[in-house]
């Protein structure tokens, strides 16, 4: 298993290396056939938008489907596909690990090909943004206050979806300026923690 996610129905979605997806609604699994190729290489990231679009990242392309109405499900089922996002769109989508829908309801997702950001209409490559600091994005995770957390392999970028501002979270004197971080998580007292290669801080 490579991803799990909880959407806001309090379903639990899994994604792995094999043929698709499965969701857990409490009381029983509901597993989704997907035929990946030979490049898609199994779900590496798993998110759902405010229009139910289940987005399923791999090591090759990003793909959109509608998720089917729960009275209709069967035991083994397909999600109806709406589009694969790839070099053939337009959009960078080579091996994705993170995504996330974020509290405005913009869908990202991050790689080795950069970092997007999806507002409903269009896709922004904000990896391009001058303000952005890092390079291949490992996480995305949305704080308490609204601010996204960036953390790829050299350094971390943060943006505040309320002001539209993208920024370094730390500074040169931060034993964190341009070190890889692996994890953070935002408690509700305020503090934050980060996981990377030293330990736990």
């Amino acid at each position: 298993i490579y991803s799990i996610f909880k959407d806001r129905e309090g379903n639990f979605w899994f994604g792995g290396a094999e043929h698709g997806i499965s969701m857990f609604q409490g009381r029983t699994f509901q597993s989704f056939n997907i035929d990946f190729g030979a490049s898609g290489d199994g779900v590496r990231g798993i998110t759902k938008d405010r229009n139910r679009n289940i987005w399923l990242a791999t090591n090759a392309y990003v793909s959109k489907f509608k998720e089917p109405d729960s009275k209709l499900l069967l035991s083994e089922s397909e999600l109806n596909f709406i589009e694969k996002i790839n070099n053939e769109t337009g959009i960078t989508a080579r091996s994705v690990w993170a995504m996330m829908t974020d509290n405005l309801g913009h869908v990202w997702f991050g790689g080795v090909g950069g970092l997007y950001k999806f507002d409903g209409k269009r896709y922004e490559r904000f990896s391009d943004r001058k303000e952005f600091f890092g390079d291949a994005v490992m996480r995305i995770y949305q704080d308490k206050n609204n601010v996204i957390w960036f953390l790829s392999f050299s350094g971390v970028s943060c943006y505040d979806t309320e002001k539209d501002s993208l920024f370094m979270p730390f500074d040169e004197k931060s034993p964190f300026y341009k070190k890889r971080i692996a994890s953070v998580y935002h408690h509700s007292n305020g503090d934050y923690w980060f996981g990377h290669s030293e330990g736990l801080t």
